[in-house]
């Protein structure tokens, strides 16, 4: 799989988004990180984070409201 970017999945009818939650050097290099897996549905307003993106530092960035999820903690963050 692609890791520059998260994925659609579904085990047992459960709408699942997956990314590596590896940082990206200044040369644009993805680094060797965990793949995490998370509910495809931004808590917000249930935007599904597969159409999101993975920011350099590794943390999942829904699309639609910019709220950012980090892998380890499952915790969000809005910078806006």
């Amino acid at each position: 799989m692609d890791v520059t970017r998260p994925h659609k999945a579904q085990l047992l009818g459960m709408n699942l988004v997956l990314w590596n939650d590896g940082p990206t050097d200044k040369k644009k290099n993805k680094q060797a990180g965990n793949w995490n897996a998370y509910r495809d549905s931004c808590p917000h307003r249930r935007a599904p984070l597969s159409e999101g993106r993975v920011e350099d530092d590794g943390s999942l960035l829904c699309s639609y409201h910019g709220w950012r999820f980090e892998g380890k903690s499952l915790s969000s963050s809005d910078d806006g």
